[in-house]
């Protein structure tokens, strides 16, 4: 039971997933007797099971991903969950990293109110029944200033500045979240000019066709310098969020994402799951 349920954290958080957009709740299902679920229940061992297998979930998933884990298991019956069925599961981690990319927090739920594995012939545990889920994904400012270290980031800032024709190269780049905007804090240097000056650049975000696009870019004064990195469409070629969120799109997870957007000076990435039977 523990390789079970261990199957279902690790395996939906940042397992092995077989993504399918469309998904089947099922519409009828078998429980065991209601006095079965009585007696678990009035006796306290559906809760004391459920609790136990909530922990084994939590320590094995720390032991996993090094992170802080809190799982919520709704069971039908002590006896239902033995046998791989249950209503749904909650699960949180916290400062995780996936594929080099820094996490604050991953929340996990899951969207059936019936699911159940078992065990195929190759003794291997499998879903019975569709497993989709909504998982949440919150990324913090320096979660998102993690991604300036990736190759990847290197080279598409290189190209920015060789687009730039020299009429001013970036330097360096921070990001940050306020007023619940992405902010670009941008150090540059104009040509013949040994100094480096400063533009701050705030913007909306918006997630549409696969890409989180920037909208409505303001920079207090500077206006020629905006407009430059506007032509050459630099803030949404190096947007980090993008850089991101490409963890998702790995060979091993694969999900449709539904929303990005910033709230309490953090970014959301909501994105729906599916374990297929």
């Amino acid at each position: 039971m523990k390789k079970l349920f261990t199957l279902v954290l690790t395996g939906i958080m940042l397992g092995n997933i077989a993504y399918c957009e469309d998904y089947a709740c099922p519409n009828t299902y078998v429980l065991n007797s209601g006095f079965s679920k009585f007696l678990s229940n009035a006796t306290g061992g559906n809760f004391f099971y459920t609790k136990a297998l909530e922990h084994v979930l939590e320590k094995q998933a720390k032991k996993e991903f090094k992170g802080n884990f809190d799982v919520k298991l709704k069971s039908f019956s002590k006896k239902d969950l033995k046998e791989g069925k249950f209503k749904s599961i909650t699960a949180s981690g916290e400062n995780l990293e996936i594929d080099g990319i820094s996490i604050q927090k991953i929340t996990l739920n899951s969207l059936c109110e019936y699911n159940q594995l078992a065990k195929n012939e190759s003794g291997k545990y499998e879903f019975v029944t569709d497993f989709p889920a909504l998982l949440t994904f919150e990324f913090t400012p320096q979660n998102i200033n993690q991604v300036k270290n990736m190759p990847e980031y290197k080279a598409k800032l290189a190209k920015i500045n060789s687009e730039l024709n020299g009429f001013l190269k970036i330097s360096d780049m921070n990001f940050d979240l306020r007023d619940d905007k992405l902010i670009y804090d941008i150090n540059y240097t104009l040509p013949f000019s040994p100094n480096e000056q400063r533009i701050s650049i705030s913007s909306d975000v918006a997630y549409f066709n696969n890409t989180v696009y920037n909208q409505t870019e303001t920079a207090s004064g500077k206006s020629v310098v905006l407009q430059f990195f506007k032509m050459a469409n630099a803030l949404n070629y190096i947007n980090p969020l993008d850089f991101s969120m490409k963890f998702l799109q790995n060979n091993n997870i694969a999900g449709s994402v539904q929303n990005v957007y910033i709230k309490d000076n953090k970014v959301f990435v909501e994105a729906l799951f599916n374990v297929t039977k």
